[in-house]
């Protein structure tokens, strides 16, 4: 099984304007909801505006038009197979949650047209954040995590940065060393 993954923290718009980029690119994109279960092709840069974006938990990408005739999640997932998925991570009061673009495959071919869509995100990102435990304040840079400017400025305006598990802090910069 081949596989990609790319954690970032981004703003919803910082989103949306990665979703219209890979419209732009004749990519399909399907926005989802699960509970009820709803799909729900995104044709137009309007599909796309950050206030239909925030109703969806995530978006699909393929390169053909998916399957859309199926009655719940794991259906749509068996039903179409090598697509690339987005979690879109929430500001909600102040913070910032995770995000992040996956696929699996047994087609290395597949995973290698999607490693292209990734790249055009690690262009809009950074590498590495600081993660800093509660429990005993020590601190680690993870180079795997990625953040967009418009999260750097978020967090240097206040707003905290979830961590991706754990009851840890997560730092767009280096913490100090009391943090």
């Amino acid at each position: 099984m081949h596989k990609l993954l790319v954690q970032f923290y981004a703003t919803p718009h910082e989103l949306a304007d990665f979703l219209r980029e890979l419209l732009s690119l004749d990519l399909t994109l399907v926005t989802m909801e699960l509970s009820p279960f709803l799909i729900q092709l995104a044709s137009s840069k309007a599909d796309l505006e950050v206030s239909r974006l925030q109703k969806a938990s995530q978006v699909m990408v393929f390169h053909e038009p998916p399957v859309t005739s199926c009655e719940n999640w794991n259906q749509f997932l068996d039903a179409n197979r090598d697509g690339l998925f987005l979690w879109m991570g929430r500001l909600d009061q102040q913070v910032l949650s995770q995000s992040w673009l996956s696929a699996q495959s047994t087609s290395e071919q597949v995973i290698k047209r999607w490693r292209k869509v990734a790249n055009i995100l690690k262009r809009r990102t950074s590498a590495g954040v600081w993660i800093a435990s509660l429990l005993n304040k020590d601190a680690g840079f993870y180079k795997q995590f990625r953040f967009t400017e418009g999260a750097l400025k978020l967090f240097d305006e206040g707003c905290r940065i979830a961590p991706p598990a754990g009851n840890n802090l997560v730092f767009l910069r280096n913490p100090s060393p009391d943090c």
